[in-house]
């Protein structure tokens, strides 16, 4: 999930949504752009991800904006595909 807010302080709860879903056959790599809100999981068991970053783990750790886990989408409710 990757959502652009309209405020970082306090972001609308009506934003929108893009989504994607990238499976072990396809060889893909899903870059997420600087200044979006991002969220994943994994929907096969044993699943690892690797992530690359133009940040070091220091900066990153500053530059970590959290919002309510349902504010837009429950990722609970995401089924196996």
């Amino acid at each position: 999930m990757l959502i652009k807010p309209d405020q970082w302080d306090n972001p609308s709860p009506i934003q929108t949504i893009e989504e994607d879903s990238i499976k072990q056959e396809d060889n893909m790599v899903l870059k997420i752009p600087g200044g979006y809100i991002n969220s994943f999981k994994a929907t096969v068991p044993n699943s690892k991800l690797m992530v690359f970053a133009d940040a070091t783990l220091t900066e990153s750790k500053l530059d970590d904006v959290r919002s309510d886990k349902g504010l837009w989408y429950d990722l609970t409710k995401m089924s196996s595909l």
